[in-house]
Order: structure tokens, then C-alpha cells, then sequence
């Protein structure tokens, strides 16, 4: 056996081996990833793609990423984006007025929390769901009701270039929320901590707020 095929055996044993492991792990994990769930829509892997290119391009021109806004996707593109996936963007102003508004309180408004889990207990908008995509039989259950008889969902995760929100957003509209009362906030966390807003850390309605 020439040094070429062997070194290709060896790859492909260390490979097969590789991925035996991590199915095996991944059975064994209580929030495991389903292999067979398609995790994205046709729709959302083009615009994955269209993203990827377009920051290479603008990596390419020395541009910078604003952490608060959407990167490279000025704030046009980005609300015709939601528009052709029926959600509507909600601004940073609008957003500390749902929070203090009393319908907040009485759940009529709903925050959704579209990170993971570990994500969620470090530091969450205060009173808000969480329902990480790829994860939904561990959060479904618990969110889908609130958000039926809600008046507004707003959903958020990191902002800029973070698309976690809308693929929640449509998870929500998926099974059976209205998409008119579904909305993304545009700035994400990262907005909600550059402004100085509370955040609350553990559970939902922990409060151990900072």
C-alpha cells in the first residue's frame, strides 16, 4: 500500500469513528439535535449564503460591522428581509416602550429570548420567554400558549448579524401565531445593554436583576 492511500485510510477511519462518536454522544444528550428535522427553510439557508458573501465582501473593502444595528445589512434591507417572511422590526425607542408599558406586565406584550440556554441565564431582557429554534421540544410548550393570546410577540436575540430571532419568529408563526402580531427587535441584547437596561440572570422571573 503506497504512504497516499494509506494516509486516505486513515483519515477515513479516524472520520467514521468521529462520527459514530458524535451521533452516540448526541442520542445520549437530553438536548440532543435531531438528525432528520430540517433546521432550515429553503429560504433561510439562501439567505444564510447571501450573508456569508456579503460579509466577505465587505471584510474584503476594510468595512466594520456596527454591534448594534444589523452589520453590513443597512436598516432598509433588513425590514423588506422581515417583510418578504411576514415579521416587522421593532426599533430600540419602541421596544423600552413595550417594556414599560403595563400591558407588558400583563403579558398582553411578550418578549421571546431566541438564544440558548446558557445564553438566557447569563443575562435576559426581564419577563422574557425563551424558545431557542433548535431546541423547540424543550420550549414549545411553555411559550406557544402565552403567545396565542398575546396582542404583540416580539422576539430578539443578539442583533446584527444574529438570525436566531427570525427563524423563532417563524417557528411561532409555524404553529399557528399570528404573523401580524410577530415582531423582531432589530437591535437585539446587544442594543438593550449598550442603552444601559435592566437584565435579569437564571430563570425567568428570578429576580436577580442587574
Amino acid at each position: 500500500m503506497t504512504l497516499a492511500k494509506k494516509t486516505i485510510l486513515e483519515v477515513v477511519v479516524i472520520l467514521t469513528a468521529g462520527l459514530a462518536i458524535g451521533l452516540t454522544a448526541n442520542a445520549m444528550n437530553s438536548r440532543k439535535l435531531h438528525v432528520t428535522r430540517d433546521y432550515f427553510t429553503k429560504t433561510q439557508i439562501q439567505q444564510t449564503i447571501a450573508a456569508a458573501v456579503d460579509a466577505g465582501h465587505d471584510a474584503a473593502q476594510g468595512s466594520a460591522a456596527d454591534p448594534v444595528t444589523r452589520g453590513s445589512e443597512d436598516e432598509s434591507d433588513f425590514t423588506a428581509r422581515l417583510s418578504e417572511l411576514g415579521l416587522q422590526p421593532v426599533s430600540h425607542e419602541e421596544m423600552v416602550k413595550l417594556y414599560e408599558d403595563e400591558r407588558y406586565q400583563m403579558e398582553l406584550f411578550i418578549f421571546v429570548d431566541a438564544r440558548n440556554e446558557d445564553q438566557y441565564q447569563e443575562g435576559h431582557i426581564p419577563g422574557a420567554y425563551q424558545l431557542d429554534h433548535y431546541y423547540l421540544d424543550l420550549c414549545l410548550q411553555d411559550v406557544l400558549p402565552i403567545c396565542q393570546n398575546a396582542e404583540k410577540i416580539v422576539v430578539y436575540c443578539n442583533g446584527g448579524d444574529c438570525d436566531d430571532s427570525e427563524y423563532a419568529a417563524q417557528d411561532l408563526i409555524a404553529n399557528g401565531v399570528d404573523s401580524t402580531r410577530v415582531y423582531i427587535y432589530s437591535g437585539g441584547l446587544t442594543a438593550w445593554q449598550v442603552d444601559g437596561m435592566p437584565l435579569e440572570k437564571g430563570d425567568r422571573l428570578s429576580g436577580e436583576c442587574d
